[in-house]
């Protein structure tokens, strides 16, 4: 038998942060179809069920579009049956209305346990706040039973942990639990729970932002019960891939050889058209070096489905150069490297921004 393990969808999410006009729009489309696409794959690689762990949606009061949309795709997919239990973006009523699909199984505030088959149990629970650990010891399984238990939080090893959602992983430990199926954490992890079984975070289905970055996708387990055995595969699934890379352009002079050298970095990660990357140029260069970073940041967009690009650079400043410079800018720099109101720091962004004015650059 086939099961799915994802989380951490935030459908609907309204991606304000970077994205605008119509990318934005794009973009959130791709979020709610790759739950159809999740349901598809699953169809054609005969998996029974999938399970949600939390966070479906994004924010309490979810669109008709998306909660419509989500009731239509599982209803259309009646050979699979969903588990779905809420995490602390899951607020609104999107699915508790009368119109819930027959195979969408959900959870509440107590241990909700349902029967996969004769040798499957699968047990949720959604918890609502810092006091969880009375709830987690509450939990009852069969030893003879392949349990899988399927939370939504922050696994913690601290007893006096009185974060909202924080699971007290020693809780869990010895409880007969094969595999603990969780959510919030939106990055990969594994690790084993006990002798037993292991807890995994299939990370979220799609990076939204550069804090997302790196392969994205869901578990695949295969269940074999007559040996009591349940293997994994982590399957990427993600549309686009975020990424994110930091350039060190200390000592280059021209745009042509800051430009090549961005574009060497990001050609080493194998960064392709559809995806979406992150530029931190670092280092530090000449005050008088000739530098378009628009041109660059141009160059970028026009590469990637969506490109952002960072300036962290310092500008190297050296007091000899304008000691006898007359012109505007001798006279602006000395100026700014004597006032004493100014840390070394303050001064050198001063004189940065001061002389790209002069130059009548972008700032």
């Amino acid at each position: 038998m086939k099961l799915i393990h994802t989380a951490d969808l935030h459908l609907d999410s309204r991606l304000t942060s970077r994205l605008t006009g119509q990318k934005r729009k794009e973009r959130r489309n791709e979020l709610l179809m790759n739950f159809e696409r999740l349901c598809d794959f699953a169809s054609s690689h005969d998996v029974t069920a999938i399970l949600i762990s939390g966070d479906l949606f994004d924010r309490d009061q979810v669109s008709e579009t998306a909660a419509g949309m989500v009731r239509a795709v599982i209803r259309a997919h009646k050979d699979i049956e969903f588990y779905y239990l809420k995490g602390n973006h899951d607020k609104g009523e999107a699915l508790t209305s009368e119109d819930v699909p027959v195979n969408l199984h959900q959870f509440g505030t107590a241990w909700q346990t349902y029967s996969l088959d004769e040798d499957i149990r699968i047990h949720g629970l959604e918890l609502t706040g810092s006091d969880t650990r009375d709830a987690l010891t509450s939990l009852k399984t069969d030893p003879d039973m392949i349990n899988i238990v399927m939370l939504h939080g922050q696994l913690t090893e601290n007893r006096n942990d009185t974060t909202d959602h924080a699971i007290y992983l020693p809780d869990l430990k010895f409880r007969d639990i094969d595999y603990l199926a969780l959510g919030h954490i939106h990055e990969k992890r594994e690790d084993r729970l006990d002798h037993r079984g292991i807890y995994v975070y299939p990370g979220c289905l799609e990076g939204r932002g550069f804090d997302e970055c790196g392969e994205h996708g869901f578990m695949l387990l295969e269940i074999h019960p007559e040996k009591h055995r349940l293997d994994t595969t982590f399957v990427p699934f993600a549309r686009r891939t975020l990424f994110r890379a930091e350039v060190d352009i200390t000592g280059l002079s021209t745009t042509k050889d800051i430009l090549s050298v961005v574009e060497k970095a990001l050609d080493q990660e194998k960064i392709q058209a559809k995806d979406m990357v992150q530029v931190r140029l670092t280092g530090s260069t000449e005050a008088e070096a000739e530098r378009d970073i628009s041109y660059i940041a141009s160059v970028l967009e026009d590469r990637y489905y969506m490109a952002e690009l960072r300036d962290e650079t310092v500008f190297m400043v050296h007091p000899e150069t304008y000691q006898y410079d007359e012109t505007l800018k001798g006279v602006f720099v000395r100026q700014v490297l004597e006032d004493g109101s100014l840390t070394e720091d303050e001064k050198a962004a001063v004189i940065r921004y001061g002389i790209l004015a002069l130059k009548q650059e972008e700032l």
